[in-house]
């Protein structure tokens, strides 16, 4: 990244890979900071959460998808 930084903040792609990674990073806050408080009351014999299964696969999705946009980076 150092070697050609002006090159690689111009490049849609980056700008798209770092914007999935702040996304994912607010996505882990945001769980975190709200449901994941409760996990000790949670009953263990029930599924989790609904917020707790979407946020896991948005996460999953996303980082999915940042490391396409990172392979992709390599032929723009």
């Amino acid at each position: 990244f150092t070697a050609h930084a002006e090159d690689f903040l111009t490049n849609r792609v980056f700008i798209l890979k770092m914007g999935l990674i702040a996304t994912a990073g607010i996505n882990a806050a945001m769980l975190h900071t709200g449901v994941m408080r409760t996990v000790a009351a949670w009953d263990v014999n029930v599924l989790p959460p609904a917020r707790v299964r979407w946020s896991a696969v948005l996460s999953i999705v996303l980082w999915m998808f940042v490391i396409a946009c990172g392979r992709f980076l390599a032929y723009t």
